[in-house]
C-alpha cells in the first residue's frame, strides 16, 4: 500500500531528488511503475535530479556503468547538479 502511495505522489511531481551517494549505492529507478491513472492518460514519470557536490558519486556510477549488462543505470533522463 505504501509503495502505491509513493508512486502516486511521484506521478504528480515533475522531479524526484536524491543525493549522489544514494544514486551510487542504491541505483534507484526513480520512476512511477505502480500507479496508473484510471483514464487512458499517459503515465507521468518524474525527472530524476541528483545532487552530488563534487560529482564523485555520479562519476563513479557512470564508470561502473561501462558494462551495461552487469550494472546498468536504472534511472532515465537524469539531471545532475553540483556546486562547481
Amino acid at each position: 500500500e505504501s509503495f502505491k502511495l509513493t508512486h502516486a505522489l511521484r506521478s504528480i511531481h515533475d522531479g524526484i531528488l536524491v543525493g549522489g551517494r544514494t544514486f551510487l549505492v542504491d541505483n534507484p529507478r526513480l520512476n512511477n511503475r505502480l500507479w496508473y491513472p484510471k483514464s487512458k492518460m499517459k503515465v507521468n514519470h518524474p525527472r530524476p535530479i541528483i545532487l552530488d557536490t563534487e560529482l564523485r558519486n555520479t562519476l563513479a556510477m557512470l564508470r561502473n556503468n561501462s558494462d551495461k549488462d552487469k550494472n546498468p543505470i536504472r534511472a532515465k533522463n537524469i539531471l545532475v547538479c553540483c556546486s562547481h
